[in-house]
C-alpha cells in the first residue's frame, strides 16, 4: 500500500506480516508494561538488541491501563504543583531476542489476538514498531537501527538494492499512518473516549 503523508512525503507499507513487522510487533509487545520513555533496536544478524529507559512505576501504576496513564500524566501537567513520576530516576535496560523467543512470544500473544475479535490498539508499543516493520518490510532487506521517544521514531534500514535508507515518523506522523492502513482495510474502528457508556 501507498500512503502519503500531510507533508507530501510518500511511504511503502507492505500488506504482508513480513519478518520486521513480525519482530518488532513481538518485541513491543514484550515491552509493553514497562512503558519505555526511549529505546533503540539494533539488528545484529538474527538477533535483536534493545536498549532504553524506563520510570519504575508503583504497583498500582503497572497494572493500569496505557490510556488511563497518559490521561493522568496530562492531568498533572496542567497541576499547579504536580506530583514527581518518581521517586528514582529513570532506569536502563537492555535485552537481547533471537528469532526462537520472537517466535514464542508471537506464538503465545498470537493466542490472544484469536481469540478476540478487537481491533489492534493502534497506540500500543506494538503497533507502533509494526508499523515501522511494515515499511522496512515493504522496501527493505535488514533493518540497521531503530530509535523511538515520546516524538516519534526514527530508522535506518538497507534496501533491496543494498543502499543504507533513512526515516522519520512523528508521533502524529506515525498515528494518521497507523489510522489510514487499518481503515483501508477495514479493521480500524475508532473509539471516542469523550463519549459516554451511557
Amino acid at each position: 500500500m501507498k500512503f502519503k503523508l500531510k507533508d507530501q512525503t510518500e511511504i511503502y507499507v507492505s500488506d504482508k506480516v513480513g519478518y520486521h513487522a513480525r519482530a518488532l510487533r513481538a518485541i513491543g509487545q514484550d515491552l509493553s508494561n514497562l512503558f519505555p520513555q526511549s529505546l533503540e533496536i539494533t539488528q545484529n544478524g538474527s538477533n535483536f538488541q534493545v536498549t532504553g529507559r524506563y520510570l519504575q512505576r508503583s504497583a498500582g501504576e503497572k497494572s493500569a491501563k496505557p490510556e488511563i496513564y497518559a490521561l493522568d500524566k496530562l492531568r498533572n501537567k496542567f497541576r499547579v504543583n504536580p506530583p514527581a513520576e518518581s521517586a528514582t530516576g529513570p532506569i536502563s535496560f537492555c535485552r537481547i531476542y533471537s528469532p526462537a523467543d520472537i517466535d514464542a512470544i508471537d506464538e503465545a500473544r498470537g493466542a490472544l489476538r484469536n481469540e478476540s475479535d478487537v481491533a489492534p490498539d493502534i497506540y500500543s508499543l506494538g503497533e507502533i514498531l509494526r508499523m515501522v516493520g511494515r515499511i522496512v518490510d515493504s522496501d527493505g532487506r535488514r533493518l540497521d537501527k531503530l530509535s523511538r521517544d515520546t516524538y516519534g521514531v526514527s530508522f535506518e534500514y538497507e534496501n533491496v538494492a543494498g543502499e543504507m535508507k533513512k526515516g522519520e515518523l512523528s508521533s502524529l506522523q506515525l498515528y494518521k499512518l497507523q489510522q489510514q492502513y487499518y481503515s483501508e482495510r477495514g479493521t480500524y474502528m475508532p473509539v471516542d473516549n469523550w463519549k459516554s457508556s451511557i
